[in-house]
């Protein structure tokens, strides 16, 4: 049979430039810590009648996540941080933050790829294809310079130029060395099978692909706060002799406490790390007859640390079947697909349990005074699952929609 090759190359020039920037004066704590904290403030006080804080926000704030990782860096993070901090650095911790002495960061660097891949056609209707190629990535500024709350996610996000040190007091405060950037680099190995004639179709693929530098975010296990409210409440405590004024103290100490709380988000930081991905996915289409063609499919991808641990947020393995109708008026399709639940997780990373999304629509057009009229139904999550998506930074907070169902008309004038 015929073979075809192909070979391609390329050279990029990246150049990153984030303007000056002050890390904030902000601690990270433990949740462990933190609870520890406010248990010892309130045995300090109890029975004072003065506001003490009683911890009772303290497991509302579990570090969990949401979104797309798709173990993919969307960018979702760009950079915006970098610019809200300014201030000076000269490459020693002078203080308990960490700034670049007002000088702009310029990273310039070029990343290139080469591939080569064969397809050959072995007998009619079948072919294979092998692909191999080398690539290297550039770390955009948002893994590098994050260093902010991130509203979208609920996330305190920080880059992979910035360290954690641990303080006496048992917090963490961020701290930043100049270093030079590396690159990501990775050797992929690609190998499919294709039927494709027929009423028989057949796509099959398994990837290996050995990554270097490899970026990604994960959560710490830590939360963001500038205060913890225990100090406040201990001050006006102090500062009121008399009950009235001890539990007017209380009251602002709580809600104090509570605001503080509330502002506590959990630190996902972006490392880097040599990474293994590997996986596989398949697809078969069976045309029934004219009108009813049903596809059946199923994909999985693994991620491992170079210690062999597993890399975050990434997606579970998953199977289905996508029915679908065409007659000559009425169009209809009915999306059957199993989520396996994820329980392999890297460090404080949350599992999540797998969900069946049964998804059905149906299109009918009808001519009405001479103009194309679609009257059409669509449903969504037909079986009313707790459906998590294991990528998103929010999954523990915002599920996917449960079942809800559309009937409308589309028109054409």
């Amino acid at each position: 049979g015929d073979v075809l090759v192909q070979l391609g190359a390329r050279v990029q020039y990246d150049r990153i430039a984030v303007d000056a920037f002050d890390i904030d004066e902000i601690a990270f704590h433990s949740k462990q810590t933190h609870g520890e904290h406010d248990g010892d403030h309130d045995g300090e006080h109890e029975g004072d009648n003065d506001g003490d804080h009683d911890g009772d926000n303290d497991g509302d704030h579990d570090g969990d996540h949401d979104g797309d990782h798709d173990g993919d860096h969307d960018g979702d993070n760009d950079g915006d941080h970098d610019s809200d901090h300014d201030g000076d650095h000269d490459g020693e911790h002078g203080d308990e933050h960490g700034d670049n002495h007002g000088q702009e960061i310029v990273h310039e660097a070029f990343p290139i790829s080469l591939s080569a891949g064969l397809v050959w056609d072995f007998t009619p209707g079948y072919n294979v294809g092998l692909s191999l190629s080398y690539a290297e990535r550039t770390p955009t500024a948002a893994e590098l310079y994050s260093a902010g709350p991130h509203l979208g996610t609920g996330t305190y996000d920080l880059g992979s130029a910035f360290e954690l040190e641990e303080t006496a007091e048992g917090e963490y405060q961020v701290h930043y060395e100049s270093v030079d950037i590396e690159l990501e680099s990775s050797v992929n190995l690609d190998l499919s099978f294709r039927k494709f004639e027929g009423d028989l179709g057949i796509i099959a693929n398994v990837f290996y692909n050995k990554v270097d530098n490899y970026y990604y975010q994960s959560a710490t296990g830590l939360l963001s706060g500038e205060a913890h409210g225990d100090e406040h409440g201990g001050e006006h405590a102090g500062e009121h002799g008399d009950e009235e004024a001890g539990e007017h103290a209380g009251e602002e100490a709580g809600e104090h406490d509570n605001h503080a709380h509330a502002m506590d988000l959990p630190l996902y930081q972006f490392s880097r790390s040599d990474a293994l991905l590997y996986g596989g996915e398949i697809q078969v289409v069976y045309q029934i007859s004219p009108s009813w063609e049903v596809t059946t499919f199923g994909d999985m991808v693994r991620g491992e640390d170079n210690a062999g641990q597993p890399l975050a947020m990434i997606s579970p393995a998953r199977f289905g079947q996508f029915w679908r109708y065409q007659g000559e008026t009425l169009s209809a399709g009915l999306d059957i697909v199993k989520y396996l639940e994820q329980d392999r997780i890297a460090d404080h990373e949350k599992p999540t349990d797998g969900y069946t999304m049964v998804d059905a629509n149906i299109q009918y057009p009808v001519e009405v005074m001479n103009h194309s009229v679609t009257l059409y139904f669509k449903g969504k999550n037909l079986l009313d699952e707790e459906a998590r998506i294991h990528t998103s930074f929010i999954k523990q907070v915002a599920p996917l929609p449960g079942r809800n169902l559309v009937f409308g008309v589309r028109g054409e004038f």
